[in-house]
């Protein structure tokens, strides 16, 4: 999953500043988890998603088989039986035609009680990728996009900003077809032992595996036909919190792009990261345009409207990076 390590990266140092004006009272949008839920999962944000105490495992399979109700169901024999290496091979098979998914991942704490979740637009061909996250139950929050692609061996992510029709880049070293692997469909064998079964959801049975990593963490993938339909990834964190469930709903699989993947560089505004840096209550966040000029972001913790934009000569440009501070 590195590609979602480095989109964040991307995302991190221009969401900086429009962290740090929201901070300081400047405005700017949110990106963050919303800290609601409603019925089971507490508080008063509607999620959709099914909390992990709607999840029950009722085991199939004899005894004899290492199976039956109360167990973690029938052993699979080896990764390329499981219903998953099917579901990973016809993704691999459709890299051309490419991979449309729009899902819902949130997090409940050990209590099982809703902390926040993300939804997702995801599209991906051989060498570019489409992804789109906005928090859950927010309509007011900016999206964050990213959008990834590969020239010449080069790997570049860009940081959307969809309605100003702004690009921020970064620029790494990266193989032709590395980014379908990133995105978590690319494993030929998992060193874990699977399980088949059945995990009834709201009290509706679906076929299911399960596998437990060497850390500890459990996993259980539920199908719809050929495709997932819910994950929950049972996570024992090593600090202070305990327990984490992570809980993801897919909404929508087709082996289509949806003319996400076209790089949509005509009609933007790119610019492309030089440095960044902080230091005490000051970041500093240096980009350059595609005629080379560079632009130095200054912001400032806690101070009011502590965002200021210079050019190369020293001349304040700020209301040139307006979608910067309003997060769009």
């Amino acid at each position: 999953m590195r590609l979602y390590k480095k989109a964040a990266a991307v995302l991190l140092a221009a969401a900086m500043a429009v962290s740090m004006m929201t901070a300081c009272g400047g405005g700017g949008g949110s990106t963050g988890g919303n800290g609601g839920g409603s019925g089971n999962n507490g508080g008063s944000t509607s999620v959709a998603v099914p909390a992990p105490d709607k999840f029950e495992n009722v085991g199939t399979g004899s005894e004899s088989e290492g199976g039956g109700s109360g167990t973690l169901g029938t052993p699979i024999a080896s990764f390329s039986g499981s219903q998953y290496a099917a579901f990973v091979q016809n993704v691999k098979n459709h890299q051309s035609t490419g991979l449309y998914m729009e899902y819902t991942t949130v997090e409940y704490d050990a209590n099982k009680a809703y902390k926040s979740g993300i939804n997702y637009i995801l599209a991906a061909d051989r060498n570019d990728i489409y992804l789109k996250m906005r928090s859950v139950g927010s309509t007011s929050s900016v999206p964050s996009v990213v959008f990834g692609t590969v020239e010449n061996n080069t790997e570049w992510l860009y940081a959307l900003y969809e309605k100003s029709k702004v690009a921020v880049g970064e620029q790494g070293a990266y193989n032709e077809g590395q980014l379908w692997d990133d995105i978590g469909f690319s494993a030929d064998a998992l060193p874990y032992q699977m399980y088949k079964t059945v995990v009834k959801v709201n009290g509706q049975p679906y076929d299911a595996e399960t596998f437990t990593d060497s850390y500890g963490t459990k996993y259980t993938i539920c199908y719809q036909g050929s495709m997932p339909k819910y994950t929950m990834i049972e996570y024992a964190h090593p600090d202070s919190d305990g327990v984490q469930y992570y809980v993801t709903e897919y909404k929508t699989i087709q082996y289509t792009t949806n003319g996400l993947c076209q790089w949509p560089k005509d009609g933007y505004k790119v610019y492309k990261y030089v440095s960044t840096s902080q230091s005490g209550n000051t970041a500093t966040i240096v980009l350059a345009d595609e005629a080379g000029k560079q632009y130095t972001i200054t912001v400032v913790e806690g101070v009011p409207n502590g965002l200021t934009v210079k050019d190369e000569n020293g001349n304040v440009v700020t209301d040139q990076f307006k979608w910067l501070m309003q997060g769009e």
